[in-house]
């Protein structure tokens, strides 16, 4: 216990309380009870005892089920439940992470495994080296496949020509419009001059 009033104190909470060994999570939750416990809820900090397995995310998540069990539970008495919850949860983690091992050292250590694996000098190389030709190639490949999808995949809708190619294809008729505009005021002023018309 930290604190007499309001209570507060703290609770670990270990994977496996067995060994040290096959403990790689733990937790640690402080309480602060507030008067009317268990009427109300208590307030509940979480610190993280294994950042390089347990991320922000995962912390976050033990929150909501530290705040939905206590919602759960309100009106009893909930700290039990409430820490089983989350012990429950990182024990389930903790298994996988000790099954993980076992497969570890059943295939043997990780030093005897990249022994084994011998890399010759002399080995035929299995890839493509990139150059410019090579590069080139690839590209004009990648370039036809994406054409072909794109033509696989066109839609009745499509098909159909855009604004911009409607208005290209008609360029000559409002070219010519405009001359035909460009006569009738030529004509006008013309016939402006002819009758001395201001």
């Amino acid at each position: 216990m930290i604190e007499e009033r309001p209570y507060k104190f703290e609770v670990l909470l270990k994977a496996n309380s067995e060994s040290d060994e096959k403990n790689h999570l733990s937790l640690k939750l402080t309480f602060e009870l507030p008067d009317d416990y268990p009427n109300s809820l208590p307030s509940v900090r979480l610190k993280n005892l294994s950042p390089d397995i347990i991320n922000n995310n995962l912390v976050l998540d033990f929150e909501r089920l530290i705040m939905k069990k206590a919602d759960e539970s309100l009106g009893t008495m909930m700290i039990y439940e409430v820490c089983e919850a989350v012990r429950d949860q990182i024990i389930n983690m903790n298994e996988i992470i000790l099954k993980k091992l076992r497969e570890i050292n059943e295939a043997g250590s990780i030093e005897n495994s990249l022994k084994s694996v011998k890399i010759s000098q002399d080995a035929p190389l299995s890839f493509t080296p990139v150059n410019l030709e090579t590069f080139a190639k690839w590209c004009d490949m990648y370039k036809e496949r994406m054409r072909k999808l794109k033509e696989e995949m066109l839609t009745e809708k499509d098909l159909k020509p855009t604004g911009r190619q409607l208005f290209e294809q008609r360029k000559n008729i409002i070219e010519e419009v405009k001359l035909d505009e460009g006569e009738e005021e030529a004509d006008y002023e013309e016939y402006k001059e002819e009758e001395g018309v201001e």
